[in-house]
């Protein structure tokens, strides 16, 4: 086999030609053409083998996906990274879908990282070829009769068989838990280990997997989460221990050809091949395979499950591109709620279920009130912060089945599956209530804000369309700003709009509730731990109380909280029960927030904060 090379097809002379003098000077062989059709006569014609492809999204003769499939079509082994100066989310997704080792975009920020991702692709060419060049000659001693040749021929037809099929099945795959499953699937026959273990990191959250072959005692299990999580450490040069991760343990016992049937005793760990994952410039991850057999990987083992390690890194990092490009192509890149395409499609499947099932759908749309001025005079960044609190506030206030969606400049919409109209009334007066007592911080200054919102709803039986609902919504929305803001209006279709408050539709709650920003300690109970953890109330009222939490705490459990109240030149600290109620965890490393209903409290410390919730006007502890 010749040394492989690098082609590179574009229609951009200056970004060619950087590429070109890139690779040369890392000593590669660097083949350039501009055209789709020139390229397939230089892989036909030129002595160079190209491993690694680099080519431009638009080529003067034809598409660059449709030339990705030509290449693909001729050549598996081919790694082929794709240059795009104007990237859009639905060209990338068609990239992977096609075939491309990678997507990049230009101009390149880190050549470094670039120069690694193309060792890498290139790595993975000459494992490859050279894998089948191995097969060619068992082939040719097979031949000639000789009977050992033909059990590492076996082999070999094996192990490019497993490749194959792992190339071709992962090329399609882009969800984790599946990508897993056809590695666990392909090499079940190949190795002989005992478990399977990969540590990835799934939605800002480290998971590791355990695929087990035969069933194992406890300790044996314990040692390879050990061992991996030890070399990972080393991989990335940071401690990952037991308490970061999420462990998922899968069974594949009955699905592993020549799988034991017992239990092994013996728990010792005694052969490993471990590989961190690294693609795209990065430790993604690691996987190892670990066996209760000593000596259970052959040199040849080591360099075929390496093979597979690049494979699997390099459709873990396009998984993870996929999943960034299909969370980009339905967000708000502002307040990372739903854009209003997304809406629109969500909106159409709930209309459809609710005609379908007779149930009722309520829509409304929200307006920041003034929110111009606040541009105007405090400028479009601080304009931009009071916008992410908004999002984070209605996040924070609507059920999970609720859809909320950013539907242009400072409007909002939500949509309450399963909910009548009135019943959405009072969750949008709630969500009224709560932003007008929510004091809005910004590089400066903090200030206080005002929404008006419009309510309409597709009630059971009901046979008005998806735009006359956005319309009545809407209707009512304007009517509200007309008549003063800070108010939420209504649309019955017999009566037309209506103010919420009017109608006696407002926050039903037996006693008020007052946001309140307070240090609090809690314990949960039972709990091994008798530290208290410190954190901060969020509102607080003389039946319940909520507060950020370092982790999720169970529904139905029970904490002490010392909550710290000021009165007149003092601090006072007011113990009390409470019954976890909700716990809700944000995404993206956002808190963790607990409501809790309070079981006891003292009548005296009831009496203060019935007071400090009467009088409203305690200023926000600084955390």
């Amino acid at each position: 086999m010749n040394f492989p090379g690098i082609l590179i097809i574009g229609n951009d002379p200056p970004i060619d030609t950087f590429l070109v003098e890139l690779f040369k000077k890392e000593g590669y062989e660097v083949l350039n053409v501009t055209e789709g059709q020139a390229a397939l006569k230089v892989l036909d014609e030129s002595t160079v083998t190209v491993a690694v492809a680099l080519i431009s999204e638009k080529l003067y003769d034809m598409d660059g996906i449709v030339f990705v499939r030509k290449l693909t079509s001729r050549s598996s082994d081919m790694r082929i990274i794709m240059v795009n100066s104007n990237p859009r989310i639905e060209s990338a997704r068609e990239a992977l879908l096609a075939g491309v080792y990678d997507y990049i975009t230009w101009p390149i920020t880190d050549t470094a990282a670039l120069i690694s991702l193309v060792q890498r692709a290139m790595n993975e060419f000459i494992l490859m070829q050279r894998n089948r060049k191995l097969l060619q000659q068992v082939q040719s001693e097979v031949t000639k009769g000789d009977v050992s040749s033909q059990i590492v021929m076996d082999r070999r037809t094996k192990e490019l068989l497993v490749l194959r099929t792992i190339s071709t099945e992962l090329s399609t795959i882009m969800e984790v838990p599946r990508i897993l499953r056809v590695i666990s699937n392909n090499i079940s026959g190949l190795f002989k280990y005992t478990i399977m273990s990969v540590l990835d990191e799934v939605d800002n959250k480290w998971h590791m997997f355990l695929f087990s072959r035969e069933s194992s005692v406890q300790n044996f299990i314990d040692a390879c989460i050990e061992n991996l999580l030890t070399l990972h450490s080393m991989f990335v040069g940071r401690p990952c221990t037991r308490r970061d991760i999420q462990i998922c343990q899968i069974d594949d016992i009955a699905s592993s050809p020549g799988a034991g049937t017992f239990l092994r005793t013996d728990s010792g760990l005694h052969s490993h091949v471990t590989f961190p994952l690294v693609a795209g410039g990065e430790t993604l991850g690691s996987v190892s395979l670990c066996s209760q057999m000593k000596k259970a990987f052959t040199v040849m083992d080591v360099q075929v499950f390496s093979l597979i390690s690049y494979q699997l890194a390099s459709t873990l990092y396009n998984a993870k591109l996929f999943q960034h490009a299909q969370r980009m192509s339905v967000t708000d890149h502002l307040t990372n709620l739903y854009n209003r395409r997304h809406f629109d499609e969500i909106l159409d499947h709930e209309y459809f279920r609710a005609h379908r099932y007779r149930h009722s759908l309520s829509l409304s749309l929200i307006d920041i009130d003034n929110f111009k001025q606040i541009n105007d005079t405090l400028g479009h960044p601080s304009g931009d912060l009071v916008l992410q609190q908004i999002a984070n506030l209605l996040r924070k206030s609507t059920r999970e089945v609720d859809i909320v969606a950013r539907y242009g400049g400072e409007e909002f919409a939500l949509l309450l599956p399963d909910t009548s109209l009135e019943q959405a009334a009072i969750l949008i007066e709630r969500l009224r209530l709560t932003i007008q007592s929510h004091s809005f911080v910004t590089a400066r200054h903090k200030i206080l804000l005002t929404v008006s919102a419009g309510v309409a709803a597709l009630e059971e039986g009901d046979t008005g369309t998806k735009e006359e609902l956005i319309q009545h919504a809407d209707e009512s929305l304007l009517i509200a700003k007309k008549y003063g803001r800070n108010r939420v209006c209504l649309y019955y279709p017999q009566k037309g709009v209506i103010e919420a408050e009017k109608r006696g539709l407002k926050e039903q709650r037996r006693f008020p509730r007052l946001p309140l920003h307070l240090p609090v300690r809690y314990i949960q109970i039972p709990e091994d731990k008798v530290d208290a953890m410190v954190s901060i109330s969020h509102d607080i009222s003389v039946e319940g109380i909520s507060f950020e939490a370092r982790e999720e705490l169970p529904q139905g459990s029970f904490v002490i909280l010392d909550l710290t109240l000021p009165f007149k030149d003092k601090e006072e600290q007011v113990r009390m029960l409470g019954n976890v109620v909700w716990s809700n965890a944000q995404k993206q490393g956002e808190k963790v927030i607990v409501g809790a209903r309070i079981l006891s409290l003292s009548s005296e410390s009831r009496c203060r904060i019935e007071k400090l919730v009467e009088g409203g006007c305690v200023d926000d502890l600084k955390k």
